[in-house]
């Protein structure tokens, strides 16, 4: 199982024409000076889709904000669509997880968060993202407006106006109107609406459907997950980066560590060409644990890759 290093990984609201160029986000990721959400605050919006690209962390990081809230005394699930679009929801939670998924049903009132991942592995076995979501809120019927939910996708897979309509139609959120508060209640109410701490009743954009993009690592980020990785004399570590330009694959908690793997044998990270040489290598090595696992030989998916390129 991989380790897990809290990052503090941030993110970023997309912007409609981020949204309707998907091409843009390489670049839109590299603006850190735009304001950003961490976890907790991505976390206050009902219905959210992350936007990250492969080997960008996201499947790690939502399963460990299951720990933190669980942890916190809160309710939280992982769900992998893949599996949800061939299995009841009690059958891809398994016992355990069922039982405290009914716990939670059971509450009533209690919020529940539930992490949906991911939509490009649902589509690699051509699955159907609407028949995995409706399959879900069949489960949480009767509480959809007490759940968040956090989806994820690579941005080549996610297609803007019709997964969103998808989304939109299968997973609403309609917060019922609040009856009029005493008076009392009332004031305080209207201070927290001033320190901008609204609810999701209160804030029309909380409860609405936002699109968020996983902000790749910073130069102190990745100097923390280099050190987790016991790389050798990580400061000339993250300098080799520096020469040779490697921040592109150093943003990526996978490739890092695959960068760090080269450095520990090696001593070097090689120039860019060499660069991109071992990460389409390691990329294209067949995984024994994916879907497609067995499909083509190493050797006939680097012919077909150069092939595409």
């Amino acid at each position: 199982m991989v380790q897990f290093v809290d990052l503090s990984r941030r993110f970023r609201e997309l912007t409609q024409a981020e949204l309707d160029a998907p091409e843009l986000l390489a670049l839109a990721n590299d603006v850190h000076y735009l304001p950003s959400l961490s976890w907790p605050e991505l976390l206050e919006h009902s219905r959210v889709l992350v936007l990250a690209e492969a080997g960008s962390g996201k499947t790690i990081e939502m399963q460990q904000q299951v720990v933190r809230l669980r942890a916190e005394g809160k309710h939280a699930f992982f769900l992998a669509l893949e599996s949800l679009d061939r299995e009841s929801l009690a059958e891809v939670l398994g016992a355990g997880e069922e039982k405290l998924f009914d716990d939670w049903r059971a509450a009533g009132t209690a919020q529940a968060w539930f992490f949906l991942d991911a939509v490009d592995e649902l589509k690699l076995t051509q699955g159907k993202l609407e028949r995995a979501l409706r399959r879900f809120a069949k489960a949480a019927a009767g509480f959809l407006n007490q759940i968040s939910v956090v989806i994820t996708c690579r941005p080549s897979d996610w297609r803007p106006a019709f997964d969103m309509a998808t989304l939109k139609e299968t997973l609403p959120y309609s917060p019922t109107e609040a009856s009029s508060p005493p008076e009392d209640e009332a004031f305080l109410a209207a201070l927290t609406t001033e320190r901008g701490t609204e609810s999701k009743e209160r804030n029309p954009k909380l409860a609405g459907f936002s699109t968020m993009v996983l902000l790749p690592l910073g130069e102190r980020q990745i100097s923390k997950f280099a050190a987790s990785l016991s790389v050798s004399d990580a400061d000339a570590f993250i300098q080799e980066i520096r020469v040779q330009h490697a921040w592109p694959f150093a943003s990526r908690p996978l490739d890092l560590s695959e960068l760090a793997a080269t450095w520990n044998s090696t001593g070097k990270l090689g120039t860019r060409t060499e660069q991109h040489e071992a990460n389409t290598n390691a990329k294209l090595k067949d995984n024994p644990d994916r879907a497609d696992s067995g499909v083509l030989t190493d050797v006939r998916a680097r012919e077909g890759a150069e092939r595409l390129a």
